[in-house]
């Protein structure tokens, strides 16, 4: 059964308001309440986890440069200083973590580098 756009961004909508929420937590450090809702009709999850085991990523294709690249490529960023911005970005965010690869980095991740970056800013190059 296909459902349509209205109707997906409808069942979609309260795990957004969830993301957004729990966003929210990891940078503030506070409890942001969530409304939960649910969405009318019958809910079937049929698809074991192994399902998914052929959407992963290896390790190589999420490095930061890669995906800077296709950020780059999708949003048609011709500007050598907006690419160059986002690659020293990307290489301290690397260095702080000490590895560049995106899919393992999490919202705990970027907050912890955004308070590091109020003690020890970028230099612009």
């Amino acid at each position: 059964m296909a459902v349509g756009k209205a109707e997906a961004a409808t069942l979609a909508w309260p795990e957004v308001q969830k993301f957004e929420a729990m966003i929210e937590r990891a940078r503030t450090g506070k409890f942001v309440p969530v409304v939960e809702m649910e969405a009318p009709g019958r809910y079937s999850l049929s698809c074991r986890r192994s399902r998914f085991a052929e959407y992963a990523n290896d390790a190589s294709e999420t490095t930061f440069p890669k995906l800077i690249a296709e950020w780059a490529r999708k949003k048609r960023i011709d500007n050598p200083r907006t690419r160059q911005r986002a690659e020293t970005h990307f290489e301290a965010l690397a260095d702080f973590l000490g590895h560049d690869n995106g899919a393992d980095v999490t919202s705990r991740d970027i907050v912890r580098f955004e308070k590091h970056l109020e003690i020890t800013p970028l230099l612009s190059g």
